[in-house]
């Protein structure tokens, strides 16, 4: 464990920060962080799949999705947070693809 304070502020607002390291040696530590890795993945998706199509408001969202899926707060956070910015990455690159083409027509008509 590691533990740190914000330059200036008082004594009694200490940030602890917490690490684990886990060492990857049996067939069950695998099998585990495979189910692991499959589990976030589908709350991602449908996070992702619930933004993209407007059914999802972000106001509370990580309270709701927390509760939903039993993952504590911090790791719905990251996974709203992820899924966010793919969503945003995408319309980016849908806007961009649709300059090119409008610009491709243009030379060709």
């Amino acid at each position: 464990m590691s533990s740190r304070v914000s330059a200036g502020a008082p004594p009694s607002s200490l940030t602890l920060t917490y690490s684990t390291r886990l060492r990857i040696g049996s067939e069950a530590d695998k099998l585990y962080l495979d189910d692991r890795f499959e589990y976030y993945s589908h709350i991602e998706h449908s996070l992702f799949n619930g933004m993209a199509h407007g059914r999802l408001e972000t106001k509370g969202l990580r309270e709701k999705i927390a509760h939903k899926y039993s993952i504590s707060g911090r790791k719905a956070n990251s996974l709203v947070h992820k899924a966010q910015g793919r969503l945003r990455a995408l319309k980016a690159l849908k806007a961009h693809e649709k300059i090119t083409l409008l610009q491709r027509a243009r030379r060709m008509g």
